[in-house]
């Protein structure tokens, strides 16, 4: 057949006519696809999926092969002929039937009746049509069960026996088409288990042929799936899948693999079966295996392929390319006003529409973001996402990720972005064709200001096989990834889905209520006849005394008469009918005492005496709600409270949160979780170990690729097959192997290669020659042949691998997505800066506590991460796994590389594939492990899960209530399954969807109570217009009480005035107001309790809608209220819209006058700024709402929503004003209703108008913020104060407290002074201190007194203060005192003129100063003897012949030519030996100086030798013999060098290696190593021989080099830098590295060592010939002294050869660093003393003798080297000299 999307052809039959193809039209189930839809898409017409009709009208002249629509008019019994008659009428065929035979009847088997539905090709014989051949479409709905049985008893018996017992295929297959057949037999309630069998066996039996039916057998058998049969909610499954059907037990197990094969996706069903039939372990792997591939390939199947218990927890492939319309083909609506059909579809309606709820803004946005139509503002897009890092702990798996965001945010704290729980799908080609879907774990505000986040799987149970890969696509995609970001909770989500499609369907609670919205008049279970309950927690306080014990029957009669309870007549009805019914509904108006009575009702609950012990759970949509309820029952006496989630708003709450309990009582939280928690630390460990050695991506290098992945034959003809002629080779070690082209010489290379295979193998070579890199050079007299043919083999090897360039043309190549990435990421970019909209950030801040709280995390939580090195220390890129290696390697799957003997054959595409292959199949042995320990890791993790959480259960089953928030109920869903409660009541109920309460409910709830009010607003969604669309945002609540499902409902409200609650008629027709309502009176300065101020101010249009000019007139209105005596806490500002709230929070915040309160964030006494949603179960005094809306379209949004209307109007006690544009609301009924009623009473208008709160009479409008004149009212205040009844002397306002009078008084003190003093009212006048001028004349002096009047104080002479002028008898300078004080010239701050003893001249002195204190400052003026020179000094200073400067001058400008004369001697002697050097002949030869004449050079090195030696290195040498090196060629490079660096300082140091390599070195010189050591590739020398002579180095050889070294100007460090480099260094003006002794703690080394990167500037001068003594105690023998000595050692790097002194000083220092470095020490050294005492020795040699007797020759005999401490220095001279002895 050819399909074709309109029409279909047959290959062997004339053309169908082009009918259109339309669904048959009442097929129950088709492929899956439900009866409704319709699509354009053709299969084979000989599947029975579609048939054609054709077009009306249209001539009766059909095609002889078009297909027809009949149904089964008659079938005569015993005859093989029926008729049959159009399903619709057609023209010419009215009134005529069909005839059709029997043997036309497709399938054969079938037995036709009537009202059968075939597809039929018509024929017309003369007049007379009839049926050639015909299709049976659909089975008539009046056949039984044992019709049915009878057409399958007739194919078995075609099948298997007409055939001698041998299956006939052809049969079986033709019968697999009918599905209609299958499905309606499968479908019967009361269906025979045999019959269900018998279908099982044809269809195992099809699967097992040889014939191409696979994808009929697919697709029907998915259809046989959806039947009733095989859903393990119904009885029949568990008969299906009995294990002790030993007869079917093959046959149950072969249709497991079947399910495994063909509907992976049924993941639920075949875990369902598994748990049942439980299968051989061979068995269950097969399964699995079956299931692994298809699994893979599950994001492409379509959406409406999966059953709801199978839909997947993330979004399918097929949604993300396909259109919403086709992603929400199997939606249903909400059945409004009629219940449900069955259970089945109650879960399947609620599951698939809150999983679209969670994902739809996500698709779209995807959607929107691979068509380049995103508008950034609507989905946080990251680029650049790379994999950082991972850390595992008692959480779970977590994984830092660096990214980019396209949109700039500068605030993260105002933020939403990034928000904990946010679902991420982080695609690594770009094109969302990978998706790897995460979730935010941890929101940091500092990682996010780094570009980085924590991320987990979203669910690690379902990612156990795939995460290795996963993680692999990401750190493979080298920072490319992109993600997008969902706004979604789906940590909210996620728990709910997974709840409900696990769901035990028979056992959910409430059907008739829930299903067919029946009232069944049922009480719950646990009230019985017998019953007792206390009434004392619902009785009024002065019947308190009269709390009574008595049945529930009793005590239900007295609540409707007596007068004794808290509760009005509407509550006491609700209370009675909670206690009459299992579910029970209570309606409230706003203010009416929902949670008055939930709190009474859960306390009155509490008393039953047949309630279960188990808690009662109480459910609230938000944080503050539950705080409140939970509150309302700690002060009616109930204790046993607990409260999950980690956050609280209250205090008094604090102590009965979940987190508190547990820290009281860690031991019960954690028992038995050590062994399972050692367990989890070790198999994380071991996952960590992987990750850190995957996330390396240098998994191999070409050493280990070559000899894993080449043959030996391989490596042969990789080398004598080489281009040569191509391959240019720079080192200079490699030179004789080099033609004159500078290219490899094939022959020479053949031949080197040749001897090294006569001496090894090419593979044993290149693992020498990396041991050798690490500086394990094996002692091999073909070392030389094996370093030049592998340093041969390199080169060549290089030249095979593909360049880095060609790597990346291979990649572009690949990766065909990128030119979509490139088109997205073009139109994104050139979106502007602007549309970075900073949030609010206390909303933000409030939003993440709330998820935190409710998952009962810690924003603190601590991650420590490993992190991932990245790809640039790799040293070559064809080794780092590629992100498209699978494509690359599928392209070339056919091509068997080891069977490829010429390597060079290959293409650069097939080497780059065949180095993939290689690393992928190296991985795949690690994804192999890492899977295991990881399902080790989530086993672990879940099992500590599942003890803590039994754990934390026992502790709260004593608990007699349990509050949680409806998101924390679903995150805590397995705690609250241990709990089992048989009370659930939801505060808030109108406010929660419905799946979030079904997920909460289970088998043992029996009593479902709902409070809320539905005429409120209703429960948030992602997409309003779909959840409208579908009746999702219905809540249980509503959707009950639109069913006429009956509730009481509350009446009487307490809360507002009268007047705000009239305007609620229209809501509430029967609302009425208390007593207590009826009292509260207007504001002092408002006539009204509503008001409407009206205004014109054009709102600002964005992402929310803002109207700042609107803001601005509430603040200042908000002012003004606070001003006239009232708090900001009592005033709350409510607007509808986001972007509204965040300004308006801003501006309040940002008053510099701070009026309207605290603003810290654990202050609560502030204004409150909140949204309409938010403050729903709120209220506050007065109330402020700011509608925003005013346009000329007469757009208001969502303010046409009358439930939110309702919450606005409703929130005030004392006072509501609504602030907007009259003109535009009007234009919904919503607003029509209110603002008409409110105008009829001039309670609209385009200003406000205050009154003075004392003056009535004078008001002020206000019609804009500058109206706002707070002295409106210029009359007095005439208040009379009490305590002095005089009147208020300011205007009325502004307003001012009358707390003091300020009245001012003046009056006089005769009796303390004759001034005019000033008070207030309230001050007493002995308390007024007069500050007036004394002005009074002293009685001797008659100066006038200027002191304050008070204190009092006396006018004699000795205490006048009045300045007098007098001269200095010294210097004449005017000088002042005190007329109470004689004249002073010591403190004179003259100056006068002295002469100078010395040179006779005159200078200034301080007048205050003696005459032998001056100093003379003039030059000097006498001549030094004897060099004649004027003195440079100052007069004063002494004069000192050593000390002239001109002498100086001379001597340093002489020195500096001696010094310039003798470089250039040592310059021009370099020159010279240079010129002799280069045209000497002399080759390479070496003298034995001990062999000499000249010993003296030999015993100079010995005493080197043995002088540079540090005891902590435990070596101690006799030289047997010195060579001394003569070797032209280095000695013309070392002199060069030294010109190089203008430095003609040389040093002798030592160098330590082996004996081949001293040999290579004599001749050839140093070479660089090719591994970086601790100061990079250098070459190292030390100042002590015993350090380069460690067998380490020498390898045991006794030899060591002593070199002559240039070290120019050298850098000191104290820590390892292996990064440094000879051009590094010079850069840096160094010529040498000095790493300084004693710096091990730092990093750095604990013996000098230097560092040379020019091999040149050391020379091989000396080869010393060693043999290693025992050791001994006192190495060298050191001249006694014949007293008491004490001498201070310090070090001299030029010092005598021989000195023993330095010889001691080195020993003790080297102890010291050893001590230091041992113990980790922080001192440094200064001094070493060296102390000699005849005395003392003789003792110790005395000691040691006697030591010898008695332990011979152990080691006990032996002295040692320690220190010890002392208190103070002091003492130190008196043990050196008696030694420790007391006395």
């Amino acid at each position: 057949m050819i399909r074709s999307p309109n029409y279909c052809v047959s290959s062997n039959t004339p053309p169908l006519l082009p009918y259109p193809i339309v669904r048959p039209p009442s097929t129950p189930f088709s492929n899956g696809i439900r009866h409704n839809t319709f699509l354009n898409h053709r299969y084979r017409f000989c599947e029975n999926q579609y048939i054609l009709k054709p077009e009306e009208p249209k001539s009766h002249n059909f095609s002889k092969n078009a297909l027809l629509t009949c149904t089964v008019k008659a079938y005569p019994k015993g005859k093989e002929y029926m008729f049959l008659t159009f399903l619709n009428s057609f023209e010419g065929f009215l009134s005529a039937d069909i005839f059709l035979h029997a043997s036309y009847l497709h399938p054969k088997f079938f037995i036709a009746m009537e009202g059968d539905i075939v597809d039929i090709q018509l024929r017309k014989k003369e007049s007379k049509p009839f049926a050639r051949i015909a299709f049976l479409k659909e089975c008539s709905s009046r056949r039984t069960q044992i019709q049915y049985l009878e057409i399958l008893t007739k194919l078995e018996k075609m099948a298997f026996e007409d055939n001698g017992n041998h299956n006939d295929s052809s049969v079986l297959r033709d019968a697999l088409k009918y599905t209609c057949i299958w499905v309606n037999i499968l479908n019967f309630e009361d269906i025979d288990i045999n019959c269900v069998y018998r279908i099982m066996k044809m269809v195992v039996t099809i699967s097992k042929q040889d014939f191409n039916a696979e994808s009929l057998i697919k697709s029907n058998f998915r259809v046989i799936l959806n039947t009733r049969a095989f859903r393990f909610s119904c009885g029949i499954f568990k008969k299906v899948f009995d294990p002790t059907n030993l007869e079917y037990e093959t046959l149950i197990v072969d249709f497991l693999e079947l399910i495994a094969k063909y509907a992976p996706y049924k993941h639920m069903l075949i875990m369902r079966i598994i748990d049942l039939i439980k299968p051989p372990a061979v068995t269950y792997h097969t399964i699995l295996m079956a299931m692994s591939k298809p699994l893979r390939e599950l994001s492409n199947m379509s959406i409406n392929d999966f059953d709801w218990q199978e839909l997947p927890s993330v979004v399918v492939q097929s949604e993300l390319t396909g259109t919403i319309m086709e992603s929400r083909k199997n939606l249903m609506e909400v059945p409004l006003g009629k219940g449900f059909k069955s259970v089945e579809m109650y879960y399947d309606t609620y599951v698939r529409l809150l999983r679209e709820d969670c994902f739809c803004s996500l698709k779209k946005g995807i959607s929107a973001y691979l068509s380049c139509n995103l508008d950034i503002r609507d989905m946080n897009v990251y680029r650049n996402v790379s994999f950082c890092g991972h850390s595992f702990n008692h959480d779970g798996f977590f994984i830092l990720v660096a990214f980019n965001s396209l949109r700039k945010v500068k605030n993260w704290a105002a933020s939403s972005a990034l928000m904990y729980g946010n679902l991420l799908a982080l695609s690594p080609k770009g094109d969302f064709t990978d998706c790897i879907w995460m979730t935010v774990a941890k929101r940091d505000l500092d990682l996010l200001k780094k570009g980085q986040v924590v991320l987990e799987f979203c669910d690690q149970d379902q990612s156990i096989s795939d995460i290795f890969h996963l993680l692999l696509k990401l750190i493979t995609a080298n920072g490319k990834t992109v993600a997008v970001e969902s706004p979604t909770y789906y940590k909210a989500y996620a728990p709910i889905l997974k709840s409900l499609q696990s769901a035990d369907i028979p056992s959910l609670p409430f059907q008739e209520e829930l299903l067919s919205l029946k009232c069944i008049n049922r009480a719950p279970s646990y009230i019985n006849d017998e019953s007792v309950i206390n009434d004392k927690a619902v009785l009024l306080d002065s019947f308190i005394m009269e709390s009574n014990v008595q049945k529930v029957c009793e005590f239900k009669e007295s609540l409707l008469h007596s007068e004794k309870y808290v509760f009005d007549s509407y509550q006491r009805k609700a209370l009675k009918q909670v206690l009459e019914n299992r579910l029970a509904i209570i309606q409230g108006a706003p203010g009416c005492g929902k949670t008055f009575i939930g709190a009474k009702l859960v306390s009155l609950l509490l008393t039953i005496d047949t309630l279960p012990k188990r808690p009662i759970v109480v459910l609230t949509y938000k944080n503050h709600a539950l705080d409140e309820f939970l509150k309302h029952l700690l002060n009616s006496g109930c204790q046993k409270l607990a409260r999950i989630g980690s956050r609280c708003d209250d205090v008094d709450l604090e102590m009965i949160t979940l987190g508190n309990i547990k820290h009281e009582n860690p031991r019960i939280v954690y028992n038995n979780t050590d062994s399972i928690q050692t367990l989890l630390d070790h198999s994380s460990s071991q996952l960590s170990n992987t990750l850190d050695h995957l996330s390396s991506l240098s998994l191999i290098d070409e050493k280990v690729f070559v000899c894993n992945a080449l043959s030996l034959p391989q490596l042969h003809t990789l080398i004598n097959c080489a281009p040569c002629n191509e391959i240019k080779v720079s080192n200079n070690a490699l030179r004789k192997f080099v033609g004159r082209n500078g290219r490899l010489n094939l022959q020479a290379v053949k031949k080197i290669f040749k001897h090294l295979c006569e001496k090894m193998s090419i593979f044993d070579a290149i693992e020498y020659h990396k041991n050798f890199s690490d500086t394990k050079v094996r002692r091999d007299p073909n070392h030389f042949l094996i370093i030049n043919a592998i340093e041969i083999f390199n080169v060549i090897f290089e030249k095979w691998l593909p360049t880095d360039q060609e790597i990346d043309n291979i990649t572009d190549q690949l990766n065909s997505a990128d030119v979509l990435k490139e088109i997205t990421a073009e139109k994104v970019d050139h979106i502007p800066d602007t549309v970075e909209e900073e949030e609010d950030e206390e909303e933000v801040e409030r939003k993440l506590r709330e998820r935190l709280a409710a998952a009962g995390k810690s924003s603190e939580m601590s991650l420590k991460f490993n992190m991932h090195k990245t790809s640039k220390s790799v040293q070559h890129k064809p080794f780092l796994l590629s992100p498209f290696s699978q494509k690359l390697i599928m392209q070339y799957s056919n091509v068997d590389f080891k069977k490829i003997k010429n390597l060079w054959t290959l293409t650069k595409w097939e080497r780059y594939a065949m180095i993939q292959k290689y690393i992928s199949e190296t991985l795949d042995g690690i994804s192999t492990n890492f899977t295991k320990d990881y399902e080790k890791f989530a086993d672990h993790l879940r099992g500590k899960c599942d003890i803590e959480s039994h754990n934390i259960s026992q502790l709260l089953e004593s608990k007699s209530v349990i509050g949680v928030t409806i998101t924390g109920a679903s995150i805590y869903k397995n705690l609250l399954n241990l709990l089992k409660p048989a009370i659930v009541l939801v505060e808030e109920a109108a406010e929660v969807l419905e799946p979030q309460i079904m997920a909460v409910l289970n088998s043992h709830v029996e009593h479902l109570i709902l409070i809320g009010d539905h005429k409120q607003l209703r429960p948030k969604v992602t997409d309003f217009k779909f959840a409208q669309n579908y009746h999702f945002e219905k809540s249980m609540m509503e959707r009950l009480i639109f069913g006429k499902y009956p509730y009481a409902c509350l009446m009487t409200q307490n809360r507002m005035a009268p007047q705000i609650s009239t305007y609620l008629k229209d809501m509430y027709p029967n609302i009425i107001d208390s007593k207590k309502v009826l009292e509260i009176k207007c504001l002092p300065f408002f006539q009204h309790h509503v008001y409407f101020w009206n205004h014109s101010y054009e709102e600002v249009t964005g992402r929310s809608h803002t109207n700042p000019k609107e803001a601005q007139l509430i603040v200042e209105l908000a002012r003004f209220i606070i001003n006239q005596e009232f708090k900001p806490t009592s005033i709350t500002i409510l607007s509808a819209y986001l972007g509204q709230t965040a300004l308006l929070r801003k501006l309040v915040k940002s008053d510099p006058t701070s009026i309207f309160g605290d603003f810290s964030p654990k202050s609560k006494n502030k204004i409150q700024v909140q949204t309409i949603d938010m403050f729903q179960g709120d209220e506050n005094e007065i109330v402020i709402v700011s509608l925003v809306r005013s346009n000329n379209f007469k757009k208001i949004g969502f303010l046409h929503n009358i439930n939110r209307r309702v919450v606005a109007q409703s929130r005030a006690k004392r006072c509501v004003i609504f602030v907007g544009n009259a003109s535009t609301l009007c234009s919904s009924t919503v607003w029509t209703s209110l603002i008409d009623e409110m105008n009829a009473k001039a309670l609209v208008n385009d200003y406000i108008e205050f009154n003075c709160k004392i003056h009535q009479d004078i008001k002020i409008k206000i019609h804009n913020i500058f109206d706002f004149y707070p002295n409106f009212c210029k009359v007095k205040c005439d208040f009379i104060y009490q305590h002095c009844e005089h009147l208020c002397p300011r205007f009325c306002q502004p307003y001012h407290i009358h707390e003091k009078c300020e009245l001012k008084f003046q009056f006089v003190l005769s009796d303390r002074c004759d001034h005019l003093r000033e008070r207030y009212c309230y001050e007493s006048e002995d308390n007024i201190i007069c500050t007036r001028t004394c002005n009074q004349s002293y009685f001797d002096c008659h100066h006038v007194c200027k002191k304050d009047c008070e204190p009092r104080h006396s006018h004699l002479q000795f205490e006048c203060s009045s300045k007098i002028r007098f001269n200095c008898k010294k210097c004449g300078g005017a000088l002042y005192r005190e007329c109470s004080k004689n004249e002073s010239y010591e403190n004179c701050t003259g100056s006068r003129d002295i002469k100078c003893r010395k040179c006779e001249r005159y200078g200034p002195i301080s007048c205050s100063s003696p005459d032998n204190q001056y100093k003379c400052h003039l030059p000097c003026q006498l001549k030094l003897s004897p060099c004649g020179h004027k003195c440079a000094k100052l007069c004063f200073q002494e004069c000192s012949p050593n000390e002239c400067v001109d002498c100086e001058n001379l001597r340093l400008a002489e020195a500096e030519a001696a010094k310039n004369s003798e470089q250039k001697f040592i310059e021009d002697e370099l020159k010279r030996q240079l010129l002799n050097i280069q045209r000497s002949s002399k080759k390479m030869y070496r003298v034995d100086l001990s062999q000499n004449e000249d010993a003296a050079e030999f015993l100079k090195v010995k005493d080197i030798v043995v002088r540079y030696v540090q005891p902590e290195h435990n070596w101690y040498p006799f030289v047997r013999k010195v060579e001394k090196i003569h070797n032209p060629f280095l000695r013309a490079e070392f002199i060069k060098s030294q010109l190089d660096l203008n430095s003609f300082n040389t040093d002798l140091k030592f160098h330590g290696t082996s004996k081949e390599a001293i040999d290579s070195i004599v001749k050839f010189g140093f070479r660089l190593p090719s591994n970086s050591g601790m100061y990079g590739k250098g070459i190292y020398l030390a100042s002590d021989s015993s350090k380069s002579a460690q067998k380490i180095y020498t390898k045991g050889d006794n030899q060591l080099l002593l070199c002559e070294v240039g070290l120019g100007r050298s850098k000191t460090v104290n820590h390892a830098c292996n990064y440094m480099t000879g051009k590094q260094l010079m850069h840096e003006g160094y010529d040498s590295l000095f790493a300084k002794r004693g710096t091990k703690a730092t990093g750095g080394v604990l013996f000098d060592e230097f560092i040379v990167y020019n091999p040149f500037q050391v020379y091989p001068l000396y080869v010393i010939h060693y043999a290693c003594k025992q050791k001994c105690k006192i190495p060298y023998h050191v001249k006694r002294a014949k007293e008491f000595t004490k001498r201070q050692l310090t070090f001299e790097r030029k010092s005598p050869i021989g000195d023993k002194y330095q010889f001691l000083y080195q020993v003790a220092a080297a102890q010291f660093l050893l001590l230091k470095s041992r113990r980790g020490l922080t001192v440094e050294l200064d001094k070493i003393f060296y102390y000699e005492n005849p005395d003392l020795v003789d003792k110790f040699k005395k000691k040691k003798a006697e030591f010898k007797k008695l332990f011979g020759k152990s080691q006990y005999a032996d002295e040692i080297l320690a220190f010890h401490r002392t208190p103070h220095s002091g003492c130190v001279d008196g043990l050196m000299k008696n030694n420790f002895d007391n006395r």
